[in-house]
């Protein structure tokens, strides 16, 4: 058994009052096993890679504009105000993958092919889909969870509305239309939410963010 590496910081210390929601597909008990982390993502300079402790496992922190999607079990996790993540996952094949994009569209006039960028929803949901392709999933197999949304900076006009619920309403509209079932939705507030996906289950841990500008600003949504 490897040891954690020097640096890495355990985020889930916590007293037993500690407020987390817990949403899972399998109501199994995780299993602690060693293995090397196995995954796809695209380039990015801030994507960190780390070992968790408490659970024994590869931790992978999201930033905006990111995705990453595992077959070996792996801890993914982000933090999100008015951006939104989807986690998509295949329950028999135990693959599964998030994203974290900062906003439905993009630039007006400008394809989403043509910016190559995970910070805009279609993007970041064909990067993520074609992944999890990769790795053995089928499409008709996937299922979703929807996260984030939050009103953190007060409600903001300009780009279609508020830019939270234009977020969501595209990943809802989105996983609709492809005919992806959504096992599970925390949406919308004013507050931020810290999610962690354990890829091998599709369990999700929620922990919600009342002072979202308090968060490290690398982490933070931002247009």
């Amino acid at each position: 058994m490897r040891e954690p590496q020097r640096g890495s910081s355990n985020l889930f210390s916590r007293s037993s009052s500690w407020p987390w929601s817990e949403n899972s597909y399998h109501k199994s008990t995780l299993q602690y096993a060693e293995g090397s982390l196995h995954g796809t993502r695209v380039q990015s300079t801030k994507m960190e890679f780390n070992y968790n402790a408490k659970y024994n496992i590869d931790e992978v922190t999201l930033y905006p504009g990111e995705h990453f999607a595992a077959q070996d079990r792996t801890l993914i996790t982000t933090l999100l105000g008015s951006c939104v993540a989807v986690v998509l996952y295949d329950p028999a094949r135990k693959t599964a993958g998030m994203n974290h994009f900062m906003l439905a569209e993009t630039p007006e006039g400008k394809p989403f092919f043509a910016t190559g960028s995970g910070r805009y929803g279609m993007s970041a949901m064909e990067l993520l889909i074609n992944d999890l392709l990769k790795q053995g999933s089928l499409k008709r197999s996937l299922r979703a969870k929807v996260f984030g949304g939050g009103h953190t900076t007060g409600v903001v006009g300009g780009f279609n509305g508020s830019i939270p619920e234009t977020n969501v309403s595209f990943a809802m509209s989105f996983l609709k239309s492809e005919g992806i079932p959504i096992d599970a939705v925390s949406v919308g507030g004013n507050h931020g939410r810290r999610i962690f996906l354990f890829s091998d289950t599709a369990r999700i841990m929620l922990k919600r963010i009342r002072d979202y500008r308090s968060a490290p600003s690398g982490n933070q949504c931002s247009r």
